[in-house]
């Protein structure tokens, strides 16, 4: 464009650069004092006056104190990579990578593709607790998709590098929804076996390094609080007295006795070994538990010892079917979990994948309702329950059984304090106190309680379990 044919510019707030060709816009921020320069990328002199207005008018909103919502608008897609490798260096490749398949996964199943989606947290809730109804639990909703995706709005909000602010900072912690009563109650002998050898099959199967059976046998055995569980060091396993000592709680919530059986007491006895320090209970990668990993792992073996008792007679035993089942009603996602590149495969062998993904489709609508109705008694607090209905139908008197759990009222402390001021006298020994009374062995409960147990993993072996059972007995020799 020559300068001849150039019309005035004056009040436009616009410049012609000859070097570049094309129309720029400048103004003085009132507010800092500093010059502002766009390029309006055109060189047509009423489409530059178009932009310009734009410009102008965005201007104007910022310094009236309303946002410019124009980077709401990108995709978010591409930026988790650049995410991703902003983070190099500072974190291992393997937690990336995960990090990475995580965000896009929260990306696809939430819906979201610009910025503008993060704004309303409501309705982003929503959709990730709806995820939580068709079968994942709580600890993935938080672990898996929450957090991932804090962190990547958080990046974005960081140093105004897209957005001005973190639309995610308010995002409450997924917590337990206690909108209805929860469904606890005890676990039937033979399904808790079931689950003990579940364990065993996934000790053997991702070859954990600590074994998992002796944590849930534990569990079940002193049925002490889970925050209480966890938090034991080797220091408060007491092989002498036989005993877990859980400390002494509070006045509401008092830890229980934490006695052991013979046979329980062998077994955690060989399960801590030489060691001397650190957490009593590790977890497969011999770290401290947490209750979400405890009940997931949990979940997941109750889960396949559940499916044991629902496999249909016209469907062939098949393992490793069973544990891709039970992965895709625990998750919510139909997947096979299978390696290797697709396109180096035989067609034969795509031909029998395909079949596979098909069958897997249809079980998990065939076992979905009666699955999830019985996963739902799943929870570490119906061990504590567990052990109440076990020893109570054992005829255990009902004062052990509040010693055990820590559930001493009013009325059984003081009869606990009765038997101990007579049982001290000497009178009330010759006289008053029953040697042979059951009131006087306080492992009661414990034993009571393994004793049902083992009758149940008894019965299973001479009935037999169609899944659980057909690779489970070199995994459960080595196990005990």
């Amino acid at each position: 464009m020559s300068s001849k044919k150039r019309p005035s510019l004056a009040g436009t707030n616009l410049y012609y650069d000859e070097r570049r060709e094309t129309f720029y816009w400048r103004k003085v921020d009132t507010r800092t004092g500093r010059r502002l320069n766009r390029s309006t990328r055109q060189r047509n002199l009423k489409l530059a006056l178009r932009v310009a207005a734009t410009f102008e008018d965005e201007l104007r909103q910022e310094q009236a104190g309303v946002k410019v919502y124009a980077n709401w608008r990108i995709e978010l897609l591409p930026l988790v990579e650049e995410w991703i490798q902003a983070q190099q260096g500072r974190v291992s490749p393997k937690t990336l990578t995960q990090k990475r398949n995580e965000t896009l996964r929260a990306l696809g199943d939430l819906r979201l593709r610009v910025a503008a989606d993060l704004s309303d947290v409501s309705l982003l809730d929503r959709r990730l607790r709806a995820l939580g109804r068709r079968g994942l639990s709580q600890s993935t909703l938080r672990r898996s998709y929450q957090q991932p995706l804090k962190q990547f709005s958080r990046w974005l909000a960081g140093n105004n590098r897209y957005l001005e602010r973190d639309p995610l900072l308010n995002w409450e912690a997924i917590k337990q929804d206690h909108g209805e009563p929860k469904r606890r109650s005890a676990y039937l002998p033979l399904d808790l076996a079931k689950g003990l050898l579940a364990l065993d099959f996934y000790d053997q199967r991702e070859r954990r390094s600590h074994r998992t059976r002796p944590v849930f046998l534990a569990l079940l055995v002193t049925a002490p609080r889970v925050s209480a569980f966890i938090s034991r060091s080797v220091a408060d396993f007491g092989s002498e007295q036989k005993r877990i000592h859980y400390g002494k709680g509070s006045r509401n919530k008092r830890r229980g006795a934490g006695l052991l059986d013979d046979l329980t007491h062998h077994e955690l006895v060989d399960y801590v070994g030489e060691r001397e320090q650190g957490p009593l209970f590790l977890s497969p990668s011999g770290c401290a538990w947490s209750k979400e990993r405890l009940l997931d792992t949990w979940r997941a073996a109750y889960g396949l010892g559940l499916l044991d008792t629902l496999w249909p007679r016209d469907l062939d035993p098949d393992l490793d079917l069973a544990v891709s089942l039970n992965r895709a009603l625990l998750t919510g996602r139909v997947s096979l979990g299978l390696g290797g590149n697709p396109d180096l495969l035989r067609v034969e062998t795509r031909r029998k994948r395909r079949e596979n993904q098909k069958l897997l489709s249809e079980l998990v609508e065939r076992f979905r309702l009666d699955y999830q109705e019985r996963l739902a008694v799943a929870d570490l607090h119906s061990f504590r329950i567990t052990h109440r209905t076990w020893a109570e139908a054992s005829g255990v008197p009902p004062l052990l059984i509040d010693k055990q759990l820590g559930h001493a009222g009013g009325q059984s402390e003081r009869t606990l304090e009765i038997h101990k001021l007579v049982a001290g006298s000497r009178t009330g020994r010759k006289h008053y106190v029953d040697l042979a009374s059951e009131v006087l062995d306080a492992s009661k409960p414990a034993k009571a309680v393994r004793k049902l147990l083992d009758e149940a993993e008894a019965r299973l072996r001479r009935e037999g379990a169609p899944l659980l059972l057909q690779d489970l007995r070199g995994a459960d020799t080595a196990a005990s």
